[in-house]
């Protein structure tokens, strides 16, 4: 080292600022007056740091900038930087999350579009179906109509006979019945209550087992057959023996089930004194000023006593389902 220059032992001081120490490091080196200049004026001269006067540490980490300086950093314009730059993520992700609800909104519109069509098309098929079946329904109804006629007439020259005692066999049963029929028509003769056959039938489960098995017989002649009951009907003194025997039609179940659907409507017509009779095929006939009025269900004999204001009118299906 040159005699010309001196230079101080290194000095070491440490700096506290608002909690943050850091260790600072300084040559200093005075130079004499005839010393070099710069840096360059000393590699020239041959003067040069020895390697005992480099630290081998490494460098602190600088330290944190002071709250004052902070501030002074964040300038308007920086700020400003800022929050432009927070509105465009903000509204990058919400863009984003409107377009992936457009698109299921589309998809969900897609899907409720082809719902609605296959809604359509099943809707006109039910219509189709159900159309079909009403008419295959009435045509149902038309053959059972038909059918239980059938059956009555197969049965019009029947009728059913009830309380005849055991005690009469099959032998004496047409003799006890020909006395019957004699003793309501005593000006008919003897050959016009012809029978084709009598016999006795099983005995139903509702009747008791002490109660006669009822009797079917077959009369040659429906006039006849049809004076008969209507002069057993009316006729009020009848002999002793025949007081418990009771005469009716003989009737199918179908059409028995028929009839007794129109039990409210029967009733209605006796409380009111209203002329009725059953018709072939099965249908109720209702006399009333004359006029005669078939009806061939519940619902339209409902409807006709409704017009006549012999029943309250039903509810609607509206009515109902407002209630």
């Amino acid at each position: 080292m040159s005699p010309n220059r001196s230079r101080k032992p290194t000095e070491v001081k440490e700096v506290k600022d608002k909690g943050a120490f850091f260790t600072a490091r300084t040559t200093q080196s005075k130079l004499t007056d005839t010393g070099v200049q710069d840096g360059a004026d000393a590699e020239t001269e041959g003067d040069t740091i020895s390697d005992t006067d480099i630290d081998p540490k490494p460098a602190p980490a600088p330290a944190l900038a002071p709250a004052k300086n902070v501030e002074a950093l964040l300038t308007p314009k920086l700020l400003q930087e800022m929050l432009d730059k927070a509105v465009i993520q903000m509204q990058t992700a919400v863009a984003t999350a409107i377009a992936d609800l457009r698109e299921d909104l589309i998809k969900l519109d897609t899907r409720t579009i082809h719902l609605e069509t296959k809604v359509e098309v099943v809707s006109g098929a039910y219509e189709g179906l159900k159309s079909r079946i009403n008419v295959l329904e009435d045509k149902m109804l038309l053959q059972d109509s038909k059918l239980m006629d059938f059956e009555d007439r197969s049965r019009r020259n029947n009728i059913k006979v009830r309380g005849i005692p055991e005690e009469v066999g099959s032998q004496e049963l047409g003799t006890f019945m020909l006395e019957l029929f004699q003793s309501v028509l005593p000006d008919f003769s003897q050959d016009m209550f012809l029978l084709d056959r009598i016999h006795r039938l099983i005995r139903p489960q509702f009747l008791p087992a002490s109660s006669p098995r009822d009797v079917l017989l077959r009369v040659h002649y429906y006039h006849v057959k049809e004076q008969i009951m209507r002069a057993y009907r009316a006729k009020e003194n009848r002999p002793e023996k025949y007081k418990e025997v009771l005469l009716f039609a003989d009737l199918s179940s179908d059409t028995l089930r028929f009839r007794r659907s129109f039990k409210d409507i029967i009733e209605t017509l006796r409380a009111n004194d209203i002329r009725y009779k059953w018709g072939y095929p099965a249908k109720l006939f209702i006399i009333r000023d004359g006029k005669f009025n078939a009806v061939s269900s519940p619902t339209e004999g409902s409807r006709l006593l409704q017009e006549w204001g012999l029943i309250p009118d039903s509810p609607s299906e509206d009515q109902l389902l407002s209630h």
